[in-house]
C-alpha cells in the first residue's frame, strides 16, 4: 500500500513496513492529511459530484490539493513549497490555493479531455497500480479495504452516518473554541468561519482543525511502528 489509507466508514489502514522507514514526523503528518479526507467528507462529495471508476484517480488527486495548502500553511514540513515528497499542491496544478476540490477536479478533466484516448486510458485502467488514499477520500479504493460485511469479527465496526457527523461538528467545535483561547489558528482559517458547506465556498472549519492539529502532531507524534500492534495492514476505527 506505502503509507496510509482510509475508507469511507473511516476504517484507516497502516502499512507499518513503509510508513515505519520514514520517522514519526512523517507518518504524523501523513495521517492528519488522511483524517482531513474524512473531516472534510469527500467521499460524499465525489459521490454527489457523480465520480466514477474511471475519474476517482482525478478526483483524490484534486481533493488532495484542497487539503495540502492547509497543511503547508499549518506548518507541516512535507507540504512546504520545497515539496520533498512532490506532493500535491495547487501550484503543481497550475491553480491557485484555498480553492475546492470541486475547481481542481473541473480543471484536471478540463485539462485531460485534451488527451488522446490512449493518454487517458490510464486513468482507471483495471491493471494499473493501486494509487491513492483509499475511498474515503472519494478515490479508488485501496486493495486492504475491508468490504462491508468484514467488521474483523467486531473489532474494526463500521462507523455510521450519525456518528461520523458527530466526529465533525464535535471536533470543528472544539478546535473553534480553541482558537478563541489560544490564537494559534492562522488568520486566514479563522476569517472563513462556520460549518462547512457540502458544496460552494471553501469549508472553513476543517481549515482551522487542519491548523491545529499539526500543533498536537507536532508535541505527540505517532509511536513508532513497533509498538504499535499488529503488523502489516491493519484496520482501525477513527
Amino acid at each position: 500500500m506505502g503509507a496510509f489509507a482510509v475508507d469511507a466508514a473511516h476504517h484507516c489502514y497502516v502499512d507499518f513496513a513503509a510508513v515505519g522507514t520514514r520517522g514519526p514526523q512523517y507518518g504524523a503528518q501523513a495521517l492528519l492529511h488522511e483524517c482531513s479526507h474524512l473531516l472534510a467528507d469527500h467521499a460524499t462529495l465525489a459521490q454527489d459530484l457523480g465520480v466514477g471508476p474511471t475519474t476517482s484517480q482525478i478526483w483524490n488527486v484534486a481533493a488532495d490539493a484542497a487539503i495540502n495548502d492547509d497543511l503547508r500553511d499549518g506548518g507541516c514540513e512535507m507540504f512546504n513549497d520545497d515539496n520533498p515528497h512532490g506532493l500535491v499542491l495547487p501550484a503543481l496544478l497550475g491553480e491557485p490555493d484555498y480553492l475546492t476540490p470541486h475547481h481542481y477536479f473541473a480543471s484536471l478533466m478540463a485539462r485531460l479531455g485534451g488527451l488522446s484516448g490512449g493518454s487517458r486510458s490510464a486513468v482507471g485502467r483495471d491493471d494499473a497500480p493501486w494509487a491513492g488514499c483509499g475511498s474515503g477520500s472519494g478515490g479508488t479504493a485501496a486493495p486492504c479495504e475491508l468490504d462491508d460485511t468484514d467488521d474483523l469479527g467486531g473489532a474494526a465496526s463500521a462507523a455510521t452516518g450519525t456518528e461520523r457527523e458527530r466526529v465533525r461538528v464535535t471536533v470543528a467545535t472544539a478546535i473553534r473554541d480553541a482558537a478563541k483561547i489560544r490564537g494559534s489558528v492562522p488568520g486566514s482559517r479563522e476569517a472563513r468561519g462556520g460549518r462547512p458547506p457540502r458544496r460552494g465556498s471553501r469549508p472553513g472549519v476543517t481549515g482551522r482543525l487542519r491548523a491545529r492539529l499539526v500543533g498536537v502532531c507536532r508535541d505527540r507524534p505517532l509511536d513508532q511502528p513497533s509498538s504499535l500492534p499488529g503488523a502489516g495492514h491493519v484496520a482501525a476505527r477513527l
